[in-house]
């Protein structure tokens, strides 16, 4: 069986099918590659919403816990309310990236935390008999922010990973390609230029009128009379 075509044409389609096949095997990586990247960094501003929302939810609550006035109480619902509707919106990539118990456990933790600062505001007690209310909603935002930061990070690592990938990515493609194209001109100059000058010299020799050799450099054979003046007369 063979592996090349019989044909110069044939066989100049092929090595330069291999060089188009070979760039578009690379472009679909880059492709992908940058494809996953983009989706890195969305998810990266999800979860830096995530951890932002988060931060001034923290913010107001403890500005609640030291003055008890009713504005920081309500801010801070409002970014509790941002965060849960965040969770909410974006469940299918957040499950995808943290997983399904993760995410559940996220938004519990989320969801009590909001019940426990509308326990806090409604219960009757001074400020110093909620000790135990304020370091259990202390704890659940604590929680949360660690959690979030942790994502925030995660993402990060691995964005710069693609990044680090992607970076070394051309070089390695621009070796494999000149690689392959001096195998490409190696080939066309062994398989098809080479022959194609050799038969040039050839008929321009037969042109001049030197046949000796010629024929049998063809596979023709040749007889003394093709080759040799025909004798004088007399």
């Amino acid at each position: 069986m063979k592996l090349l075509p019989s044909t110069i044409r044939g066989q100049v389609i092929m090595a330069f099918s291999a060089c188009f096949l070979f760039m578009a095997v690379m472009i679909a990586i880059n492709y992908g590659n940058f494809y996953r990247l983009s989706g890195s960094m969305q998810f990266f501003e999800i979860a830096e919403e995530l951890n932002s929302s988060l931060l001034e939810m923290r913010r107001y609550e403890k500005n609640y816990f030291l003055y008890q006035k009713e504005h920081d109480f309500e801010e801070n619902v409002t970014y509790t309310n941002r965060l849960s509707l965040i969770l909410l919106r974006e469940k299918e990539n957040l499950v995808r990236s943290m997983g399904k118990e993760n995410y559940n456990r996220f938004l519990k933790n989320t969801i009590d935390y909001s019940a426990w600062m509308e326990e806090l505001r409604k219960a009757p007690l001074k400020k110093e008999e909620n000790l135990a209310q304020q370091m259990r909603i202390r704890g659940a935002g604590q929680n949360l922010l660690v959690f979030a930061d942790q994502l925030v990070n995660n993402e990060r690592r691995k964005i710069n990973q693609r990044l680090q990938r992607m970076i070394s990515f051309p070089l390695v493609n621009l070796v494999v390609l000149i690689l392959l194209l001096g195998f490409v001109v190696f080939f066309i100059g062994e398989k098809i230029v080479r022959p194609l000058a050799r038969i040039t010299r050839e008929s321009e020799a037969i042109a001049q009128g030197i046949f000796q050799g010629r024929f049998l450099l063809w596979g023709i054979p040749t007889t003394k009379s093709a080759v040799s003046p025909s004798p004088s007369i007399g």
